[in-house]
C-alpha cells in the first residue's frame, strides 16, 4: 500500500509533490500524523510553492524552540529530582533529546515521560510538586485507585508557570495487564546519562521495546507512522553500533515477554518501510496464529492519514485495536467497572448546569 507522505520523507528528491494541492495534502497528512517537523526537514531543497515553503520553514523554527524547551525542562527536572539520589529514567522523546539522537532533531514532542521505582514515587512526586508541577485536583476516588493500584503511572502534573506536563511512571506497562514488565529489570540495564548522577535512559533494546509496547497499548493509532519511524531509527542506530543488535533485541523481547509485540513491529517495518530484519521472534503455534490474525488490522490502522479523507476501513481497524488495547491494559473484572465509571462521569459532566461546568 503506497503512502505518499512516507515516500516524500524517505525519498524526497524523487517523490516530492509537484502541485500546490499535493503539497497541501502532504502538509495536512504530516500534521495529522505528528510528522510535520520531519516533512519540514526534508523540504528545504525541494521546489515547494512559496506558501508551503514559508509554512514549513516556520515549522523548522518552531522545532528549534521545541528542542530548546525540552532541553531546559530536562534541566529543571534534574534540579528537582537529582538531590533525591534515586534512579530516574527519561522515556521516549525526552530520552532521545537527552541522548542527542539524530532523529530527535525533527521529531515532534509532547509531555515528558519519567520512570522511577514504585517505592520512590512519593519522594519524586513531592520533589516535582515543590518545584511547581501540580496535578489536576478534580479526580475522584475511582481515579485515584485506578492510577495508584491498577495503572503503570500516576496522574500527570503540569508546571504552574511553564506549562510543561510530566507523566510519571513506575512501570512501562500496566502491571495487571497482558504485558507486565519488571521495572527492576529495566533499571538494572539502564545507563546513566553523562553529566548526571542518577538520570538514566533505557538501554537501546529496551527503548525499542518500550516504543513498540506504547504503540500497541496506548490505542493512539493516529500517530502510528511516527512511532514506527521512531522504532526504525532506534533499530538502525543500534545496528550501526553492533551488527548483532536485532539478535539481542529479539532475545530481550523474549526475556520481557513482549516477543509478539516485537514481531508485529518487525512485520510493519518490513512491509511499510522495506526493512529486512536479521532476527525474528519465534512464537508458539497459537501465538503465531493470533499474531497473523492481527496483522491486517495493524496494516490498515497504520500509515499517514488526511483529516478530510480518512478511510472507513482505517477507522474501523483503529477502533478494534483501541478496544483490544483496553483489554491488554486491564483484566475484564477491573476494565468493565472502570469504563462504566468513565461513562458515568461523561454523562454527569455533559448534563451538569453550564455554570457548574464553567466553575469547574
Amino acid at each position: 500500500m503506497r503512502d505518499p507522505l512516507l515516500d516524500v520523507l524517505r525519498r524526497p528528491q524523487t517523490t516530492a509533490p509537484t502541485t500546490p494541492r499535493a503539497w497541501s495534502d502532504r502538509i495536512a497528512e504530516a500534521r495529522s500524523s505528528g510528522l510535520l517537523p520531519a516533512l519540514a526537514a526534508v523540504s528545504g531543497a525541494l521546489p515547494a510553492p512559496p506558501q508551503a515553503q514559508a509554512h514549513l520553514q516556520a515549522q523548522l523554527h518552531l522545532q528549534t524552540l521545541r528542542l530548546q524547551h525540552m532541553q531546559r525542562e530536562i534541566g529543571h527536572l534534574a534540579a528537582a529530582i537529582e538531590p533525591l539520589d534515586v534512579p530516574w529514567v527519561l522515556l521516549k522523546g525526552a530520552a532521545y533529546v537527552a541522548l542527542n539522537l539524530p532523529f530527535a532533531a525533527h521529531r515532534q514532542f509532547g509531555d515528558l515521560d519519567l520512570l522511577v521505582r514504585r517505592s520512590d514515587l512519593a519522594w519524586v512526586e513531592g520533589a516535582l510538586m515543590a518545584a511547581g508541577w501540580i496535578g489536576d485536583l478534580r479526580g475522584d476516588a475511582h481515579d485515584e485507585r485506578f492510577y495508584r493500584e491498577w495503572s503503570h503511572e500516576v496522574p500527570p502534573v503540569t508546571h504552574v508557570r511553564r506549562g510543561s506536563t510530566v507523566d510519571l511512571h513506575h512501570a512501562i506497562s500496566p502491571p495487571l495487564g497482558r504485558y507486565p514488565v519488571d521495572t527492576e529489570v529495566l533499571l538494572a540495564a539502564a545507563p546513566v546519562v553523562p553529566g548526571y548522577r542518577q538520570l538514566r535512559t533505557l538501554q537501546s533494546e529496551d527503548m525499542v521495546l518500550h516504543s513498540a509496547l506504547h504503540s500497541v497499548l496506548s490505542g493512539e493509532f493516529d500517530r502510528a507512522l511516527r512511532d514506527l519511524l521512531d522504532i526504525d531509527a532506534l533499530i538502525q542506530q543500534g545496528l550501526r553500533q553492533d551488527p548483532t543488535f536485532e539478535t539481542r533485541l529479539t532475545e530481550r523481547a523474549r526475556e520481557l515477554g513482549v516477543d509478539d509485540v516485537l514481531l508485529q513491529v518487525q512485520w510493519e517495518r518490513q512491509s511499510r518501510l522495506g526493512a529486512a530484519p536479521t532476527a525474528w521472534p519465534r512464537l508458539t503455534t497459537w501465538r503465531m496464529v493470533s499474531a497473523r490474525l492481527l496483522r491486517p488490522l495493524f496494516r490498515a490502522a497504520g500509515g499517514s492519514w488526511h483529516p478530510r479523507r480518512d478511510s472507513g476501513p482505517r477507522r474501523g481497524a483503529q477502533t478494534l485495536l483501541y478496544l483490544r488495547a483496553h483489554t491488554l491494559r486491564l483484566p475484564l473484572r477491573l476494565l468493565v467497572p472502570h469504563l462504566l465509571n468513565k461513562l458515568r462521569r461523561r454523562w454527569r459532566d455533559h448534563h451538569a448546569p453550564t455554570t457548574a461546568r464553567l466553575e469547574g
